[in-house]
Order: C-alpha cells, then structure tokens, then sequence
C-alpha cells in the first residue's frame, strides 16, 4: 500500500494521519468484502460477533466524553467552514469497520476536507486522523439522503466490541479496567510501550490479557504514591486510572 497524502511535516500525530489514505484503498474491494481499521496499540481478547448490514455501511466507536467536549465541537465546524455540526456524536480513531461501499462514501468527503485541516490544524483542539474523520463523517450525514441504498453509520459499542482505557490521568472519569477487560477490544493509547513487552513475553490472547491486567495493576498502584503530588502536577487531568 503506497502513501502519498500531504500531510504537514509539524502536525501531532503526523504518522496516524495516513489511515486515512488507507480508506482509499480499502474504497476499492481489493482488502475484502469487509475491512477494519484498527490501531496497533488494540489488544484483541476475544471474537468479534456483530450483524452486519448488507447495505453500504461504517461502523465506529463513540467516545461519549469527548462527543461533550465543546473545543472538539468547535474545531470539527471550523473544517466544516463554519457550518453547525449535523450530529454531536464522536467516534474514537482506533475502530473503523465497513464494507467497500461505505468506505468509498466517506473517502471523498475525507479529500475534501484535508486541505482546510492541513491549512487549520494548529487551531483544532485534537490533531490526528480522528479530528479529520469526524468532520467527513459529520458533512457526509447531513448530505446521505434517507433511502433504502443510502450510507448506514452504527456504533459498534451495543455490541461491547472495544473500549479506550487510559492508565494515565485524564480530564474525564473512564471506565474501570475491569469493565473495559470485558471488551472484545482494548485500546490502550498511553501503554504502547508495554503492549510491546508483553507480545515479547507472552502469548495472544487470555495470557496476555492476564499479564497486561497485571502490569496495569502495577503500574495504577505506583501512581497513587503519587497522589499528594497529583494537584500539582496533573491539575489539568484531575481524573485517575480506575481498576
């Protein structure tokens, strides 16, 4: 697969943007019938069992803190020229899943809205492939007519299919790793460095879960030592891992 999408040298996240122009490739049924987009820092626990459409259709995974999250509003309008958002849903980047035909629904409305994001991205609260997705899914909903052929857009997260979890400190409360262990999926974007220690030294997956739950453990339990510090330091993230 050849990359040759433009993306600024400067950007955040600079490497996360080309999935995008791997939705192009996947618009071409060449990759399958059905494709998922996932990130590499995605632990799999167990099978995926989920009806699909047989209608062109995406599926995601709304992150419901952020979908409140008033800058992130305000920068998806700002690629969207200024124009209200149809939908105040936000689908996290690490889960895309869809057919040919859907993907090759969003892909064009993803080429036009690239230029104003390589243009504003130091004014957008987030950089990465997930701000320009949200703005694409957003224009391409207030277009899709209601019809029986039109595109489908669901939440994969009725199904428990994945879940983000972060071990550091954030703005808003996650769930418990516990619950999130329950998941399918687990999507762990403050842990790359780990998931990589523990593929070294254990297999895919019921031990490997077992052994990254346990690291994980660890690790939170360091950080409570922390906490007299914590206002201090994270004052901007007053929100701790829960196991």
């Amino acid at each position: 697969m050849a990359f040759t999408l433009a993306v600024p040298e400067t950007i955040g996240f600079r490497a996360a943007h080309f999935k995008l122009e791997a939705i192009r490739h996947f618009a071409s049924g060449a990759w399958g019938e059905v494709v998922l987009l996932l990130d590499a820092d995605v632990l799999a626990l167990s099978e995926i069992r989920l009806r699909l459409p047989q209608s062109p259709f995406l599926m995601g995974y709304r992150l419901d803190d952020e979908s409140r999250d008033p800058q992130l509003l305000r920068s998806k309008a700002l690629l969207l020229n200024g124009r209200d958002a149809v939908c105040e849903r936000w689908w996290g980047g690490e889960f895309l899943l869809g057919n040919p035909a859907g993907f090759g629904a969003i892909s064009p409305v993803i080429d036009e809205i690239f230029p104003r994001y390589a243009t504003h991205f130091q004014r957008c609260a987030h950089q990465g492939d997930e701000m320009v997705m949200n703005a694409a899914l957003d224009l391409l909903q207030g277009r899709t007519p209601v019809d029986p052929g039109s595109l489908t857009l669901e939440e994969c997260n009725p199904a428990g299919v994945i879940s983000r979890w972060w071990s550091v400190r954030t703005t808003e409360p996650g769930p418990p790793l516990k619950a999130a262990l329950r998941s399918s999926l687990i999507h762990l974007p403050a842990d790359k460095t780990l998931l990589a220690q523990v593929f070294d030294e254990g297999d895919p997956g019921t031990q490997t879960a077992k052994l990254l739950q346990r690291r994980l453990a660890r690790k939170t339990r360091a950080l409570r030592y922390l906490r007299p510090l914590l206002p201090v330091l994270s004052a901007a993230r007053p929100r701790a891992p829960r196991l």
